[in-house]
C-alpha cells in the first residue's frame, strides 16, 4: 500500500522536523578574540600611544551600523587608558548589548570602540524591499524589507566598496571609494597624533564623485572608558544643561551634567540634551574625572545640530552630532581635535 507508507513517512518525517531542537545561537566570547586575530597599527608621539584596527579582510568591526575605519582599540597618556573594549564578550546574535553571566555582552551591530562614528544611510527609503543603499564607511547594503531603517539591523552587504590604507609611525589614513545609483564617493579619514603634544586629530574629506547630492547625519559616540561607574565624570557643554525628561539618576548644573551615584549592575541612563529644533552650537566639549583629573576635550570646525548622552557602568559615551552636504563634485572637510588630560 504505497499510498498509507507514504503518508507514515510524511508523518514520521514531519515529527523528527518537530523534535529537532532549533539552530543555536553562538556562544559568547571575550573581545580579546576577535582582537588578537585583528590587523593593528600602533602610533605613537612621544605622549600619546594608540592602536588603530583598520577596516579590511582582518577588521576587529564586523557590524553594518559604524564606520568601519573608526575603531580605535587603545589610546593610553602615561598609565590612564581613554578607551579598549567597554564589553566583556561578543555574540553575534544579540541586536545591541545585554548583560549575562559574562557581564556586558554585544552584538557584532554595537561590538565597536574608541570614537566610532555612524552615519545616517543614503537611499534607504527609495529602495525598495530587495534593493540597495549606501551606508559611508561601510559600503552598499540590501535593504531586506519595507521596514524603517533600524540601526541596530544586520544588512547584507552587496559591495563593500575598496579600502586603501597608509600610515606613518604617528598617523593613519584610510580611504574608502565606493559608488552605487548615482551615489558615489572617496571617503578620507585621518587620525594623527600630534607630534609631542597629548592631542589627536581626527580629519575627514569626503569628495562627491557621483551626479547625485549626498546629505546625511553623522555623529561620533565616543566610547569613553576612564571611570567604571561614571560616578565622577563630569560632561561640559557650550550650552545649558537641560532636557525634557531628564533621568533621575543625572544632576544638571549650568553647563555641565554628571551623574551623583555609580551605575551598577545594568544600570544605564539615555538623554537628549539638544536637538534640531535649536540652532546649531559651537563643538567644544569636555569631559573629566574630577576624581583624578583625567578627561579629554575635544573641539570640532562643525557645530553641533544634535546632543546625545548614554553610559552604561563601563562606559560614558558623549554624541555630537553634525551635518554633512556634499553636491556632486564637490567635497567636504571636517576634523575633531582631542586635547588628553592624564591623571593628576
Amino acid at each position: 500500500m504505497p499510498g498509507i507508507s507514504g503518508k507514515i513517512g510524511t508523518i514520521l518525517a514531519g515529527l523528527c522536523l518537530l523534535a529537532a531542537p532549533a539552530a543555536a545561537q553562538p556562544a559568547p566570547f571575550p573581545p580579546s578574540v576577535r582582537l588578537a586575530a585583528s590587523e593593528r597599527l600602533t602610533l605613537g608621539n612621544g605622549v600619546l600611544e594608540a592602536v588603530i584596527l583598520p577596516p579590511g579582510a582582518r577588521a576587529f568591526y564586523r557590524g553594518t551600523r559604524f564606520d568601519h575605519s573608526g575603531v580605535i582599540a587603545s589610546l593610553r597618556y602615561g598609565t590612564q587608558e581613554y578607551y579598549g573594549p567597554w564589553f566583556d564578550a561578543i555574540q553575534p546574535g544579540v541586536r545591541d548589548l545585554t548583560f549575562g553571566p559574562e557581564g556586558v555582552i554585544v552584538g557584532d551591530t554595537s561590538g565597536t570602540m574608541g570614537p566610532a562614528e555612524e552615519y545616517d544611510p543614503i537611499g534607504y527609503d527609495e529602495a525598495a524591499p530587495g534593493g540597495r543603499f549606501v551606508h559611508i564607511g561601510i559600503g552598499v547594503l540590501v535593504r531586506p524589507d519595507d521596514k524603517p531603517f533600524d540601526r541596530w539591523g544586520r544588512y547584507p552587504i552587496a559591495d563593500a566598496g575598496q579600502w586603501r590604507i597608509s600610515s606613518t609611525a604617528d598617523s593613519v589614513t584610510m580611504t574608502h571609494t565606493l559608488g552605487h545609483n548615482g551615489y558615489a564617493y572617496v571617503y578620507e579619514k585621518t587620525v594623527t597624533l600630534l607630534p609631542g603634544q597629548p592631542r589627536m586629530t581626527i580629519a575627514h574629506r569626503l569628495r562627491n564623485t557621483g551626479t547625485r547630492p549626498i546629505a546625511t547625519s553623522m555623529y561620533n559616540h565616543n566610547f569613553l572608558t576612564i571611570n567604571p561607574g561614571q560616578a565622577d565624570m563630569v560632561l561640559t557643554l557650550p550650552f545649558p544643561a537641560m532636557a525634557e525628561k531628564p533621568p533621575q539618576r543625572l544632576a544638571f548644573s549650568g553647563n555641565t551634567v554628571r551623574w551623583p551615584q555609580p551605575l551598577t549592575g545594568s544600570q544605564s541612563g539615555f538623554v537628549q540634551l539638544y536637538d534640531e529644533s535649536k540652532p546649531p552650537q559651537p563643538y567644544d566639549i569636555k569631559v573629566e574625572n574630577v576624581k583624578t583629573g583625567a578627561g579629554f576635550h575635544v573641539m570640532g570646525d562643525l557645530p553641533i545640530t544634535r546632543m546625545i548622552l548614554w553610559s552604561i557602568r563601563t562606559v560614558m559615551s558623549v554624541e555630537p552630532y553634525n551635518r554633512i552636504s556634499v553636491a556632486p563634485g564637490a567635497e567636504q572637510r571636517w576634523t575633531y581635535t582631542y586635547t588628553f588630560m592624564p591623571p593628576r
